[in-house]
């Protein structure tokens, strides 16, 4: 008897320890400031930026030549990729998507990941991977591996993972991660619960960041909790925006901070300043940074050393942004 009680508050200790959510104090944030770049090329609306050691994409979010990419001291290289019906042309693509790696450059468009290998002056279509499924739109996804990928549902259930997986190898799509209890105004507006993702293939981690409150989650490949935080404000509200981008390399996570409704950065864009938060992969945060300039989208090269960034602001649309990250 004395042994089955303690086996039960064992388990009982450990269920609620995987539940428990770490609580985060903000750190005074330090001053990040970014040098601007000229470019010949203009971006009307750069919403995304990519990097590695040998290219930066940024996704100029427009109709035609979306893909402006550039070397890695921000010199102009070429444009390719036009959305339209002939038969080289892109349909919808997912920019959460994006994976460069090496000269091959991937996306999600529709219900196809393509690949593009990239040149030193154009980029030439590669492959596609298609995807057999009655699901329409993959939101916000990131590949695990050539076998599948994970992705965010357009609505929310009782009892149902706020992550979903497909395979390619069956075609089918089964819950990712631990199940949630939604309240019912986040079923009735699913974006309350809408979050960012991002994919550490060689550690085998996925990142989970809330857009509309302060907490976070890291899982291992399998979907098992590793890891839940919080970081601590005073008082919450969903009409605020808290995490609104975010980007990793094999070591750290870096998250753009904005704890503000949208309305109010975009009514104040030229004061708009959010903040960079660093974690590891433990989910500790390590360092905190306020920006210089209204970023939108940024990247940080494999060796953690260089990050770029795009502006907000309407008049940035010939100038990209770098600095060199502290170590």
């Amino acid at each position: 008897m004395k042994f089955y009680t303690i086996l039960f508050v064992t388990l009982a200790l450990f269920s609620c320890s995987s539940n428990q959510k770490n609580e985060i104090e903000p750190k005074s944030p330090s001053p990040l400031i970014m040098e601007s770049v000229e470019t010949p090329k203009e971006l009307f609306r750069p919403s995304k930026v990519i990097a590695n050691e040998k290219y930066v994409i940024v996704f100029n979010n427009v109709h035609e030549q979306m893909f402006n990419v550039f070397s890695p001291e921000l010199k102009y290289l070429y444009s390719f990729g036009n959305i339209g019906q002939g038969p080289n042309d892109l349909n919808m693509v997912i920019q959460e998507s994006f994976e460069l790696e090496g000269n091959e450059f991937s996306m999600l468009d529709m219900r196809s990941f393509v690949t593009y290998q990239l040149g030193d002056t154009t980029a030439v279509g590669k492959d596609k991977q298609h995807i057999i499924s009655e699901e329409s739109v993959f939101n916000k996804a990131k590949k695990l591996s050539n076998d599948s990928f994970i992705f965010l549902p357009y609505s929310y259930k009782e009892n149902q993972s706020d992550i979903h997986k497909y395979d390619f190898k069956d075609g089918k799509i089964t819950d990712f991660g631990e199940k949630i209890s939604p309240k019912p105004e986040e079923i009735q507006e699913p974006y309350l619960l809408s979050s960012i993702l991002s994919v550490n293939k060689n550690n085998q981690r996925v990142a989970q960041f809330y857009q509309h409150k302060p907490e976070f989650k890291i899982y291992d490949f399998q979907g098992k909790v590793l890891h839940k935080g919080a970081v601590s404000i005073e008082q919450t509200d969903d009409k605020r925006l808290y995490f609104a981008e975010v980007y990793s390399t094999e070591s750290f996570i870096y998250v753009l901070w904005v704890n503000s409704t949208k309305e109010n950065v975009m009514k104040h864009m030229d004061k708009f300043r959010p903040e960079l938060m660093v974690f590891d992969w433990e989910g500790n945060l390590l360092e905190q940074f306020k920006f210089n300039i209204p970023v939108i989208s940024f990247a940080v090269t494999p060796d953690e050393k260089m990050m770029v960034a795009t502006s907000l602001k309407e008049t940035d649309v010939n100038t990209l942004y770098k600095v060199k990250l502290p170590r």
